[in-house]
This record gives C-alpha cells, sequence and structure tokens, in this order.
C-alpha cells in the first residue's frame, strides 16, 4: 500500500564525477524519474550519472505506481567530484502542502508538518522542479501553519519543497496544473 521512495549512491574510485543511483524504493515501481540536479534526467531503474563538475546537487526521485495511481518523490543532496565517498543519509520528515493541486496563479502554498522545536525558529526552503531546477528560494518563520511565497506564473508539473531547520530536513511534493 503506497511507495516509500529511496535510493543510495556509489561514486566510481576512479572517476569522482561519475555515481550510479541504486534505487531502494519500498513497494511496487513501474516507472523511475530521477533528477540529478544538474538539469539532466533518466527514468531507468538504477541509473549511472556522470557529472561536468565538482559541487553539491540535489537529486530526487519519483517512483511511479502506475497500477495504483500513485507517485512519491525523495531527494538528497550529494557531493560529487570528491574522493571521500561516505555519503550520509539523510532523513526527511514529511509535510502536507496545500492547496495541492495548486493553478499555475498561485503566489502562496501553506505547510504544515514543521515540528514544535522549529516554530518561530528560522526555516529556509527550496522549491525544486524535477529536473532539479531551483524555482523558489528563501527563509521564513517556523509555525503551525507556515507560508511559502512563489512567483506567479509557476509552469504545470510537480514541484518538490525542501524545508531546512535546525530540527532537520522536511519534503513534500505539489503539483501545478
Amino acid at each position: 500500500a503506497g511507495l516509500l521512495p529511496g535510493f543510495s549512491v556509489v561514486f566510481d574510485e576512479i572517476e569522482s564525477l561519475r555515481v550510479q543511483f541504486i534505487d531502494q524504493t519500498e513497494g511496487t515501481v513501474h516507472q523511475w524519474l530521477w533528477g540529478f540536479g544538474d538539469g539532466a534526467t533518466s527514468n531507468v531503474q538504477n541509473p549511472f550519472h556522470t557529472y561536468d563538475q565538482p559541487g553539491v546537487y540535489t537529486v530526487c526521485l519519483l517512483a511511479q505506481d502506475t497500477l495504483l495511481g500513485c507517485n512519491e518523490a525523495f531527494c538528497r543532496e550529494l557531493q560529487a567530484g570528491l574522493t571521500d565517498t561516505k555519503e550520509p543519509l539523510i532523513r526527511a520528515m514529511p509535510l502536507k502542502i496545500f492547496p495541492n493541486p495548486a493553478w499555475t496563479n498561485t503566489t502562496r502554498w501553506m505547510v504544515e508538518g514543521v515540528v514544535p522545536a522549529d516554530y518561530s525558529q528560522p526555516v529556509n526552503y527550496v522549491v525544486f522542479s524535477l529536473r532539479g531546477e531551483r524555482i523558489a528560494e528563501g527563509t521564513e518563520r517556523g509555525s503551525p501553519v507556515m507560508s511559502v511565497p512563489l512567483q506567479a506564473p509557476v509552469p504545470p508539473g510537480m514541484y518538490l519543497l525542501e524545508l531546512r531547520s535546525s530540527s532537520g530536513n522536511y519534503i513534500g511534493k505539489m503539483i501545478i496544473q
């Protein structure tokens, strides 16, 4: 019942910009969509990707169960181009986002799910397209229902919202139609 996406990474010891992504999604997946954070995408289950330059990239996996009509996304940052292959696993807490789906002229999303320790604290947000492009970012105060501003119009599609706070990371997906 449902999907819980996740993945691990394996860095090439000789060519440090070459990375293999290994799908570890729990549930039945029929389609995969990877965004590597540099504009490149893949629909292979366990793709290889070579980055053009060293850096920190936000990689997103959208896992789809086409029979049940559900999809879930998971994003994490990785640092490509280093010889140290120890990659910390970042677990993100889920968010409830509304309106969802929203229209292209939506200028603000409301977000629930921030833990009380983050209330009144600065919370950084980034909105990513599935291609890994940042379409919005900034800082808002944590609260039981946070408001994340957007510059309308936002093109139709699926987007990922990542929040970072002193308590941890949060992730949620939004659909614009």
